[in-house]
């Protein structure tokens, strides 16, 4: 992951550097929550990933159908959740202290 988009990540996440399991021990389910204002922010981090080559196109596997040959280019259809989740969400999380999206 870039850097420069680590930090910019740093700035705007609340729970950043936060122990994350304390937070999911801490904070009540029904408390976690991702707003539309989230959703929109993530949409445009995912779209920098992609830019930024965090996130790439996967030819799909003849066997297992498995893959994200998005084109890095279309704004209307990206990639897969799978593909956002794996490379991009996951190692963010990971690295802001081991929270949900939905807490960091």
């Amino acid at each position: 992951m870039d850097p420069m988009h680590l930090a910019k990540l740093r700035k705007d996440a609340l729970g950043w550097g936060q122990d994350g399991q304390a937070l999911h021990s801490s904070i009540p389910p029904e408390n976690w929550c991702v707003t539309r204002g989230d959703l929109k922010r993530l949409r445009k981090e995912i779209k920098e990933a992609v830019y930024g080559g965090t996130i790439r196109p996967t030819p799909l596997d003849p066997d297992t159908g498995k893959g994200d040959p998005f084109d890095p280019q279309d704004d209307a259809v990206g990639p897969n959740m799978y593909n956002v989740v794996e490379n991009f969400i996951k190692p963010v999380t990971r690295e802001a202290g081991g929270m949900s999206w939905a807490l960091m």
